[in-house]
């Protein structure tokens, strides 16, 4: 039986925004193929949406994180109305190659 992957950290913190922090696109992608949800987000915190879109890697690793939750039905939109400003244009673009 494997882990659940809909199950938070007791601070409501998701697999899915776990795997977005650590930068691993395998790892997220793994995480998402196993059902994590991409909108989970702990009182006051990011989805794994705005983790990938602020992750601090190269350009084109961050774009491999969101396109990856984007392919998995992050809602972009939501991102960009939590004043993700910096990067609504890249989600915005993202979300129109998907």
């Amino acid at each position: 039986m494997g882990a659940n992957a809909a199950a938070t950290l007791r601070s409501g913190v998701g697999a899915a925004s776990l795997a977005a922090a650590s930068g691993n696109t395998a790892a997220l992608k793994a995480a998402l193929a196993a059902g994590a949800p991409t909108a989970v987000r702990p009182d006051g915190g990011m989805t794994a949406l705005h983790i990938a879109a602020s992750h601090p890697a190269t350009a084109d690793h961050t774009q491999k994180l969101v396109r990856a939750l984007l392919e998995a039905g992050a809602d972009p939109n939501g991102a960009c109305a939590l004043t993700l400003s910096a990067h609504c244009s890249m989600l915005t673009a993202h979300r129109l190659t998907v």
